[in-house]
């Protein structure tokens, strides 16, 4: 699903349904045609993920190896 980018203004907004559980930054680690591993860094929690390409669009897998550190 593509989501346009916004300016931060976004960040304060909530309502019944949605709220912005998070704010941070990204770092990639790997980038091939059909993978990306990056780790995202927020306030609350850093976790690394791997953007895979399929036949038909993107899956989104949590990576099984986290650093204990929240670091990678």
């Amino acid at each position: 699903m593509a989501v346009p980018d916004r300016d931060v203004d976004h960040l304060t907004y909530t309502d019944v349904d949605k709220s912005i559980t998070d704010s941070g930054w990204w770092a990639e680690h790997d980038r091939n045609e059909r993978r990306i591993v990056f780790t995202l860094h927020g306030c609350r929690d850093t976790a690394r993920y791997a953007l895979i390409r399929t036949s038909r669009d993107w899956l989104l897998h949590r990576m099984k190896d986290q650093a204990a550190d929240g670091t990678r």
